[in-house]
């Protein structure tokens, strides 16, 4: 299944002072991932856990839906999920702090041998997020062609120096690099919390098939943190900006087939 999706539903959740953390999990858990899964399109549905130590630690919680493509968005039957919100719903996500739904399409992936020949589609236990921005030239109006162009020398650097160095990591699964088409703020307090802004263009997710703890602690890992050259194009002053999460497997959500 996970071959066929193009696109990833990426939500970012915080509770906030307003609604508990039982609150949440059990509105998420138990009503909002289940309905997602009875869409067609959607072809998982995994919650993470962030593994940071403050202050990165914020948003704590990440929902990941791998899409067959971004027009399941605009599907009628995800549409007709607002129909079906139960009142717990509507106070729960009006009182939450952040509930971030980006959607991304993909860009470029890379799994490793072992991934590849089994086949494989569980969910990783453990995903390395980065978020990345390419900075426009503060001095001069790009054109937006010539801007998409450096994002794609910038993604293809990513993918040549940056994930090379991840996948000898004992654990690697696989790489996947996004480019964001969509984003929206849904949580009621947002706003005043001060936390809603917009989202970096591009989005890596790498994933592994063991614990996080065991991951960020081998040498292989900690040298990719520390020991990788910077990103230069040729001619021009544009800059880069990476912002990188830790998560771990909280829930699975099985699939309702349709």
């Amino acid at each position: 299944m996970l071959t066929t999706a193009r696109a990833l539903l990426f939500v970012y959740g915080e509770c906030g002072q307003f609604v508990t953390e039982e609150q949440f999990n059990d509105w998420y858990d138990n009503e909002h991932a289940p309905l997602r899964t009875t869409v067609p399109g959607f072809l998982t549905a995994v919650r993470y856990k962030a593994l940071d130590a403050p202050p990165k630690a914020f948003p704590k919680w990440l929902a990941l839906y791998d899409l067959s493509s971004r027009d399941v968005m605009q599907s009628q039957s995800y549409k007709d999920l607002r129909l079906k919100a139960s009142d717990n719903e509507k106070q729960v996500v009006g009182n939450l702090e952040v509930l971030n739904r980006r959607v991304y399409e993909l860009f470029d992936s890379s799994e490793s041998k072992d991934t590849a020949s089994s086949g494989s589609d569980r969910a990783a236990k453990f995903i390395y997020v980065v978020h990345m921005q390419v900075v426009k030239n503060k001095d001069q109006e790009q054109e937006e062609s010539k801007f998409k162009a450096q994002e794609d020398h910038f993604i293809r650097w990513y993918t040549s120096t940056r994930i090379p160095r991840l996948a000898i990591v004992p654990g690697y699964t696989r790489s996947r690099v996004f480019r964001l088409a969509e984003h929206a703020e849904l949580a009621g307090r947002a706003s005043s919390s001060g936390h809603a802004q917009s989202p970096f263009n591009l989005l890596a997710i790498h994933e592994w098939n063991v614990e996080g703890a065991e991951v960020v602690n081998l040498p292989e890992f900690k040298m990719c943190m520390t020991d990788a050259e910077s990103w230069k194009l040729e001619g021009e002053e544009t800059v880069a900006v990476m912002e990188d999460r830790l998560f771990g497997l909280y829930k699975v959500f099985h699939q309702v087939d349709n």
